[in-house]
């Protein structure tokens, strides 16, 4: 299977300070790929340098086999939906945000289709937002907001109908989210059809949903590899700095991680 993306040799430097440190790796089509690492490791900053919003020091990012600084940024935008941490404020209803994953397709004062309104409706009952359609977007909960702004994606991503050459950029989607909308929000992802590729906090998490995880430290790719590969007991001891058991969880198989308060390197 082809890749959706490939970053080679990918470094960035801010007055000195080495952010991004000679990072490669290639994501296949189709994929759910977590990014994991403790905080200040260079997750966000990774993740920025595959939509464009940071410019590499050294190194490149191809994006269905072109440079994406040889694309412009309206032809990235058609092909990655970015869903961050923290958005600007939005005082429009449910409906109106959601129809901004229109912008990169329309032209100027363009009108919008019949099959447009229909991709609108079809991403609105996707997430089950029909009764908050109306809704100031600033008035929902957070994961409700989530939606909505997935929602925006599935639009921006669907237009041409297909979401086989198209990727899903999420930042810590689940953070300060209830558990319940944690699982709902990544299960609504992990159906979309597209090639995904999220930071997550949760190691837990990220071993329940992800086909493959990207394990990142001081800037540097650690491991690329199935959640048995990557979430190791002496792994993630080390780079977290815990004490760490690894089950097998009785329902998905996968690995399921069991902190205990002391230090490895008390």
């Amino acid at each position: 299977m082809s890749s959706i993306i490939d970053v080679r040799q990918l470094s960035w430097h801010i007055n000195n300070k080495i952010i991004l440190d000679d990072i490669s790796f290639s994501i296949e089509k189709g994929k759910f790929v977590g990014v994991i690492g403790v905080n200040g490791s260079g997750k966000t900053s990774l993740l920025r340098s595959l939509y464009r919003v940071i410019t590499p020091s050294a190194g490149n990012v191809s994006l269905n086999g072109c440079d994406i600084w040889q694309q412009s940024a309206i032809d990235v935008a058609k092909q990655v939906a970015v869903v961050s941490q923290s958005n600007a404020p939005m005082p429009y209803q449910v409906k109106d945000v959601v129809a901004m994953g229109l912008i990169p397709h329309k032209k100027l004062f363009e009108n919008t289709k019949a099959s447009d309104h229909a991709l609108i409706k079809s991403a609105i009952e996707q997430l089950d937002l029909t009764d908050l359609q109306n809704n100031d977007f600033e008035t929902l909960s957070g994961g409700e907001q989530q939606r909505v702004l997935i929602a925006r994606a599935i639009v921006q991503l669907g237009y041409k109908n297909s979401l086989d050459n198209q990727l899903l950029i999420m930042d810590e989607p689940t953070n300060h989210l209830d558990i319940h909308y944690q699982i709902d929000l990544l299960k609504r992802v992990q159906q979309l059809g597209c090639s995904v590729i999220v930071s997550l906090h949760d190691l837990n998490m990220a071993s329940a949903c992800c086909d493959e995880i990207i394990l990142v430290d001081n800037g540097k790719v650690v491991i690329q590899g199935s959640p048995q590969e990557v979430l190791t007991p002496a792994r993630i001891s080390e780079i977290y700095q815990v004490n760490v058991d690894v089950i097998e969880h009785p329902q998905h198989k996968r690995p399921h991680l069991l902190f205990s308060e002391s230090s490895n390197h008390d």
